[in-house]
């Protein structure tokens, strides 16, 4: 499993209380290998899933199927 998010102290978020975030993207790394020598294809050696946060700018207060968000591109989100 991985983290669905994090409870913030107040030294994090300067307020009074604790905060709670929660991640709304998740990245994923595959680690494989290949050796033709020993097999066909690709082996899938390893998964690990890395939870992060990514604040979005939305240049409109009404969000449909075609907004577009400029922190999401054809690469992915970008990091903030």
């Amino acid at each position: 499993g991985y983290p669905v998010g994090f409870k913030a102290p107040p030294s994090y978020t300067g307020l009074r209380e604790d905060e709670y975030y929660l991640y709304n993207h998740l990245k994923f790394t595959i680690s494989y290998l290949e050796d033709p020598s020993q097999f066909d294809g690709v082996r899938i050696t390893g998964f690990d899933v890395h939870p992060v946060s990514i604040e979005h700018k939305v240049e409109t207060d009404t969000v449909t199927s075609a907004t577009k968000i400029s922190t999401c591109n054809a690469d992915g989100a970008l990091e903030v």
